[in-house]
């Protein structure tokens, strides 16, 4: 038995698909039994199994590889009722003839894809949790965290230099709690934030950042074009009505301040703290109204802006 007899008889009992074709046809000149079983023998058979496992697959292309130049191509075979994941090689010698071998890399192919599976699956976990621990859990609308990220997140490019802030509070909140109880409370809240959250555009985010209070960053809007969107929410709700669990019917109605970016502050915290204080005069004055923050509307006792109002019952 000569020598490439043997190579070819070890090649068949390790099942390793390997050939030598000839450089004008590429019919197979030597091949071991598996490229024989998943190819075929002649060069009509090879070529067009070639062609019909990998689209990227070329004649022209096969024929025209220079003398040590190689060409990578994937089929997929079945074999043993599964399917069989090839990587082939085709190699063009000095002789001009082409050496063809191949690997198995279907369990590759699957390590790859659990590796994909596993990645796609703690990729959608961490961002559950990151909503998770971005959303109001009653009313699925941003908390203060995020409302805090999110404010970071936008200022941190210098070019973005204009937007507002508002506060809004629900007026009486505690009285459906004491009257209704605290289910109905919830449920005024969820009508509210839904309610107001679908009457804001992309420019707007948002979040509630404590009880009945809830609050809107407006990314280019001014305190006055803020408080003329808000106003609009505003009549909106006050026309709508709540069914109590008395079977009877409730308004709800809030109270609103607004602080301007760079006007009234840079940081959320001072934007806020005003914007409260503009929220307080709302309440003052007879709820149900947008008031914009301006100092005027204080005097200055010790270097504090106290709001000339008494205090009212929120």
């Amino acid at each position: 038995m000569d020598r490439d007899s043997v190579a070819l008889r070890d090649l068949n009992a390790l099942g390793i698909l390997f050939a030598r074709c000839a450089g004008d046809t590429f019919a197979p000149t030597s091949a071991s039994a598996r490229f024989s079983g998943l190819l075929g023998d002649s060069a009509e058979s090879v070529l067009t199994k070639l062609a019909e496992s990998d689209k990227s697959f070329s004649r022209e292309a096969l024929f025209g590889l220079e003398a040590g130049a190689t060409i990578t191509l994937e089929l997929t075979a079945l074999e043993e009722r599964r399917p069989v994941q090839l990587r082939l090689t085709v190699l063009r010698d000095e002789s001009g003839d082409f050496l063809v071998s191949g690997a198995d890399i279907s369990e590759l192919r699957i390590v790859e894809m659990s590796l994909k599976s596993y990645s796609r699956v703690i990729e959608d976990q961490e961002r559950k949790m990151q909503r998770i621990a971005s959303t109001d859990h009653l009313t699925q609308v941003g908390n203060r965290r995020a409302l805090f990220e999110n404010f970071k997140r936008h200022y941190r490019d210098p070019a973005n230099q204009a937007g507002a802030i508002c506060l809004l509070d629900i007026d009486h909140f505690k009285s459906y709690n004491d009257r209704y109880g605290h289910d109905f409370g919830d449920h005024v809240l969820r009508f509210f934030a839904g309610r107001v959250n679908v009457m804001l555009d992309e420019d707007c985010f948002f979040a509630r950042i404590g009880g009945e209070e809830f609050c809107i960053h407006s990314y280019t809007r001014d305190a006055a074009e803020l408080g003329k969107l808000v106003n609009g929410v505003l009549l909106i709700i006050a026309n709508e009505s709540l069914k109590t669990p008395q079977q009877t019917k409730t308004r709800i109605s809030f109270s609103a301040g607004v602080a301007e970016y760079n006007t009234n502050g840079t940081s959320l915290d001072e934007l806020l703290m005003n914007a409260d204080k503009a929220l307080y005069l709302a309440k003052v004055e007879g709820r149900s109204r947008i008031i914009e923050f301006d100092t005027e509307l204080f005097e200055k006792r010790d270097d504090t802006l106290i709001p000339k109002f008494r205090s009212p019952d929120r």
